[in-house]
């Protein structure tokens, strides 16, 4: 898969910054379950995703996986589940909490000259400064292809 080779560099990169440690595709592409790997994957889907040219298939078919429900599980993990989704904690159900927020995506997606345009953040300044709707169809659950 050479053609999504130079955006999975790119993902690693930045799971290794995130991380504070070397983050490689062989690893982002291992079928392990360990932690260490889990929420590196997690970030360089999500990081795939926001760019914005690839469906969760072709994602998928890039980190070697089956299915593009794998992609969608690993992207409701790292933004967060639509309110279905419950953990518990000292035997209480608590909602599971995002690994990072979706602006952080569309910040470094633009920051590295994936798509053009302002970097977005969702502080009420910055809603107002760009317009609601051209914050929204980045970071509202519709869908980041709405930007096409």
């Amino acid at each position: 898969m050479s053609f999504y080779r130079d955006i999975l560099d790119k993902a690693a990169l930045r799971a290794s910054v995130e991380f504070r440690r070397l983050v490689t595709v062989e690893s982002l592409k291992d079928n392990s379950k360990s932690i260490s790997i889990t929420h590196p994957r997690h970030f360089a889907i999500a990081y795939m995703h926001a760019i914005g040219r690839h469906s969760m298939p072709q994602i998928a078919r890039a980190f070697g996986r089956q299915d593009h429900t794998t992609i969608l599980s690993s992207l409701r993990r790292a933004h967060g589940h639509d309110g279905g989704g419950f953990q518990l904690r000292n035997g209480e159900r608590q909602p599971i909490e995002p690994l990072w927020k979706k602006e952080q995506f569309t910040n470094m997606v633009m920051l590295d000259g994936w798509t053009g345009g302002p970097v977005v953040s969702a502080d009420a300044e910055t809603i107002q400064a760009v317009g609601e709707q051209n914050l929204t169809r980045f970071v509202s659950g519709k869908g980041w292809e709405a930007a096409a």
